[in-house]
């Protein structure tokens, strides 16, 4: 009786040590998936800081390009209104030449008459060098206008190239967004895999910690020795080697209680 109960506590006191060691094999393997577990969330939040940044680019760039294209508009407007201030120009610079050639005709017909007097003569030929500085200042204008427009013009290029490169500056921000979704799907799918394999070999872990009598080398589960005998076999009760449930059993259909 006595051999029969140290056999039951020598038994109980294995399975407790064999349940420490399940409990520490499964908080392993937990904090094991854990690290995988937060590896792998890393590298999704990662991939969808990406994703976002990407969101912005192209909204930036679409941003981008209306600018451009509010600039575009108003150096078209500029265009405009410098040709017309040249065409202004030109007209008044043809006009002061006119004057001009109107004064030099009148003085000139003034000497050929011989009739005029000496103060006649003087304001006609006070009017040819005034038409004469009309017609210079008008070419300057002219001139001026020309330069600005042809600066308007520049910018107007500048503008229409600005808007090109925007354009492109976007596509080429949608195709890296479009590219990137298509990565993060695929990477996700596989997140998603990733995740379900790690739950299974955290599982298999943490199940292959606990101690199986069947096969096993282990010392915990080894049976007591299978020729010794308790004071219930001299009475003729074989108690036969130890189960990893706790319970020696004690004969034909009778256990001794775990």
């Amino acid at each position: 009786m006595h051999r029969a109960i140290a056999i039951v506590d020598e038994a109980t006191v294995r399975i407790v040590a064999d349940s420490r060691d399940a409990e520490r094999d499964a908080a392993t393997a937990g904090r094991r998936f854990g690290v995988r577990f937060a590896r792998e969330a890393d590298r999704a939040t990662s991939r969808t800081n990406i994703a976002d940044g990407l969101t912005r680019d192209v909204e930036q760039a679409a941003q981008r390009i209306a600018q451009a294209r509010t600039a575009e508009s108003r150096a078209a407007q500029q265009v405009e209104a410098a040709e017309d201030r040249l065409a202004a120009a030109r007209t008044r610079a043809e006009n002061a030449a006119g004057r001009v050639n109107v004064a030099e005709q009148r003085l000139q017909t003034l000497r050929d008459s011989g009739r005029g007097t000496a103060d006649q003569l003087v304001a006609a030929e006070e009017r040819v060098n005034a038409a004469r500085r009309g017609a210079e200042q008008a070419n300057t204008a002219v001139e001026r206008a020309t330069t600005r427009a042809a600066d308007a013009q520049a910018r107007l290029a500048s503008a229409n190239s600005a808007v090109e490169s925007s354009i492109a500056r976007h596509r080429a921000a949608q195709d890296q967004l479009a590219s990137a979704m298509a990565r993060s799907g695929a990477a996700s799918e596989s997140l998603s895999q990733r995740f379900r394999r790690m739950g299974d070999e955290g599982a298999r872990s943490a199940t292959g910690s606990v101690p199986r009598c069947r096969g096993s080398t282990s010392t915990r589960c080894r049976p007591p020795s299978a020729g010794s005998t308790s004071a219930g076999s001299r009475r003729g009760r074989t108690t036969r080697p130890g189960r990893c449930d706790g319970s020696a059993v004690l004969g034909p259909g009778r256990t001794s209680p775990g």
